[in-house]
């Protein structure tokens, strides 16, 4: 059953330590009176009333304005960085479509070309079919490299489904692509041996000029080289020695760390970036005889990475070293992906 609600009214509150019937026991004249009385007194106490009298000459507030204005300059602020970072996304999802070869040709394919390329050429000024051409001359070429040095084995009618353009082609292609990778990394040549290097420049200039530096440097190496050569001091004994030598603290505030280390077993891509040191790897591999490098510098030479090169740039290296290697593994010295870069380097320069 639906009980009625039975509103209450300041009017009808009881005063304290009276119950209801002693309420109703005054006489007309008292009740009037009481309730003229009870009347002012709640207008007086009443929340209601107070704050109507209390906001009316309260003064408006001055910085309302002010508080308005930060609060939407931060909005504007807000939606530019949101604008500027949809559009690195976009140009650097482009760029990567561009040079990376696992993107799917399919999924590639399948967007929507003649409302998205309107949009992307807006936000970053590629156009996108230039886009997924030069994608697909890419996966081209790495394709055909990777048949001539022997990594992946066409089927039979691989190019007669390339002249079809067919999207069992585009699949093909893609495991293909996947199969030349793996293969690549089964193939990285692994080394085991040591490096041996001074530092003349670490991230700030050396304690004396620039030119002795890079001279005490290379003259520390080439006769640390000849000892290892004619068996005068083992790799780890050359390290050792070299940190030792009282130039050292003039050339590299860390060169107790700095003047080799040691490596077994190793892919050459995983310990080494630095194409000149590469290259030396390679150099030590070509000698089987002695298994030691020439002395390199790094970044270059002297002509092409000297002070000037050094003076207007911060945080680099340069130091002089030489390989040795006591083991190794034939094949490839490139990572996959500098090996990619390589050939569409070349490609492109044609």
């Amino acid at each position: 059953m639906h009980t009625p609600h039975t509103t209450k009214h300041p009017h009808n509150r009881h005063p304290a330590g009276h119950s209801p019937a002693q309420v109703h026991a005054h006489s007309p004249g008292e009740s009037k009176s009481m309730h003229k009385q009870h009347i002012t007194k709640h207008q007086f106490i009443s929340p209601h009333t107070q704050n109507i009298h209390s906001t009316s000459n309260k003064p408006k507030p001055k910085n309302h304005l002010k508080f308005l204005f930060v609060l939407g300059a931060i909005g504007i602020i807000l939606i530019l960085s949101s604008l500027a970072w949809q559009k690195y996304l976009t140009t650097s999802q482009l760029q990567n479509q561009v040079t990376n070869p696992e993107l799917s040709d399919v999924a590639v394919k399948s967007i929507q070309w003649e409302s998205e390329e309107k949009r992307l050429n807006s936000i970053s000024g590629i156009s996108a079919s230039d886009v997924l051409t030069t994608q697909l001359q890419q996966q081209d070429i790495i394709i055909s490299e990777a048949i001539s040095i022997g990594l992946i084995s066409p089927p039979d009618n691989y190019f007669a489904l390339q002249e079809e353009k067919s999207e069992g082609f585009y699949q093909l292609k893609q495991s293909l692509l996947q199969q030349a990778k793996q293969e690549y990394s089964s193939k990285e040549a692994r080394i085991t041996g040591a490096i041996i290097n001074v530092f003349f420049y670490n991230q700030k200039m050396p304690s004396i000029p620039f030119t002795e530096a890079d001279t005490t440097a290379k003259t520390l190496l080439t006769t640390t080289r000849q000892n290892v050569l004619d068996g005068t001091l083992t790799p780890v004994e050359a390290i050792d020695s070299l940190r030792e030598a009282p130039e050292l603290p003039n050339l590299d505030f860390n060169y107790a760390h700095n003047t080799g280390m040691e490596f077994s077993n190793a892919k050459v891509s995983e310990l080494f970036t630095d194409p000149v040191v590469i290259s030396a790897v390679q150099n030590a591999a070509s000698n089987p005889d002695t298994m030691i490098s020439d002395v390199f510098r790094s970044p270059g030479t002297l002509e092409e990475f000297g002070l000037r090169y050094f003076s207007n740039n911060s945080r680099l290296n340069g130091h002089y070293f030489f390989i040795v290697l006591t083991d190794k593994t034939d094949g490839f010295y490139q990572s996959y992906d500098s090996w990619v870069d390589s050939i569409i380097s070349e490609t492109s320069d044609e």
